[in-house]
């Protein structure tokens, strides 16, 4: 009787070792664990807002060389942050190319 246990158990082991494996190349494939810095920059004129990509030495309050698309003012970083990386399990059930925008009813 302790064969059968003893293969029950070797095989449970074996599908678990597999599932990790797959769990594991999954967050890795869609890039479950890197964080992105995101920095936004407003127009002080026109309250435009936007993102500008990150690069040493920004700081809030610092104007920038861009310009703002609508009046031409010099935009101002307005914050910087660090986005949170989306839920493991949002990567692994997501299907892809899915997304809240694709699962809201159109009228």
């Amino acid at each position: 009787m302790t064969d059968v246990y003893t293969w029950i158990y070797f095989v449970l082991t074996g599908v678990g070792a597999v599932s990790a494996l797959w769990v594991a190349t999954l967050l890795r494939r869609r890039g479950g664990s890197a964080k992105r810095i995101v920095v936004e920059a407003e127009c002080p004129r026109c309250s435009y807002r936007g993102y500008v990509g990150y690069s040493e030495g920004l700081y809030v309050g610092k104007r920038l060389q861009q310009r703002c698309p609508r009046c031409g003012a010099e935009l101002v970083v307005s914050a910087i942050y660090e986005e949170a990386p989306p839920c493991a399990a949002g990567l692994l059930f997501a299907s892809r190319g899915s997304g809240a925008k694709d699962r809201q009813r159109k009228t």
